[in-house]
């Protein structure tokens, strides 16, 4: 749920988000495509495994794929404005890969978020918003 609303936002298998007003009982034609480029990511790292919120900041929402890339959405400007990669894991070979991401969550005041891999990598990330 988007906090002090009626909009519960999900994902799904095929990498895309969607809202739902629960008041309403109705799908939002609203959508956020999956970011990744479908020719070289598997169709199962596009799976949506986290959709947040920022608790301070409600137009700013986290979408978590599989594939361990983290995208920082913006509902206003219907947009991405940050992308978050944990870094490979391996050597610098042509065979690195990046851990797929297990969890994410805000902390409390939404200026920073921790994220969680398969492979036991937990990460903290800043997030600053800016306005002008």
């Amino acid at each position: 749920m988007v906090p002090g609303s009626s909009w519960l936002v999900f994902g799904a298998t095929d990498g895309v988000v969607r809202l739902f007003n629960v008041a309403r009982a109705a799908l939002s034609p609203y959508t956020i495509p999956c970011p990744l480029p479908a020719e070289s990511t598997p169709p199962k790292h596009c799976f949506v495994m986290s959709v947040l919120s920022n608790p301070d900041d409600p137009n700013s929402v986290l979408i978590g794929y599989r594939s361990g890339d983290i995208f920082l959405w913006d509902m206003k400007q219907r947009k991405h404005v940050r992308r978050f990669t944990a870094p490979a894991s391996g050597s610098r070979s042509v065979n690195e890969h990046h851990p797929l991401l297990t969890a994410v969550t805000w902390n409390p005041t939404g200026s920073y978020f921790a994220s969680a891999y398969q492979n036991g990598l937990v990460l903290y990330w800043a997030v600053f918003f800016f306005s002008l």
